[in-house]
């Protein structure tokens, strides 16, 4: 219930694309999505995007679709799980990372 409580969680994927593109078309596809580069091997970029569900479509699905439609290359997918540290966090930090009177 608690881990639940903390939603799905953001998106991994590694993409072979130029970072700029990927980014911006990140905030196109999935309007409010917050996208970041968290590393670069290569030729491939690790990206992490958090993002509600668009009319329908999920995270995913959104990823997909942008990778299709640009001739990228997709090497990993996939979705972060929020564990139990998170949990600890949200507990003693609240949302907002300061400090509750637990």
């Amino acid at each position: 219930e608690l881990v639940a409580s903390l939603g799905r969680g953001a998106v991994l994927a590694r993409i072979l694309g130029p970072t700029e593109r990927v980014l911006a078309q990140f905030g196109e596809l999935l309007p409010g999505c917050a996208a970041e580069e968290l590393e670069r091997d290569g030729d491939y970029g690790l990206f992490r995007i958090e993002a509600a569900s668009q009319s329908g479509t999920t995270v995913e699905e959104g990823v997909a679709q942008l990778v299709v439609r640009n001739g990228w290359a997709l090497a990993e997918l996939r979705r972060e799980h929020p564990t139990l540290e998170d949990v600890f966090r949200r507990l003693t930090l609240g949302r907002r990372g300061e400090v509750t009177d637990a």
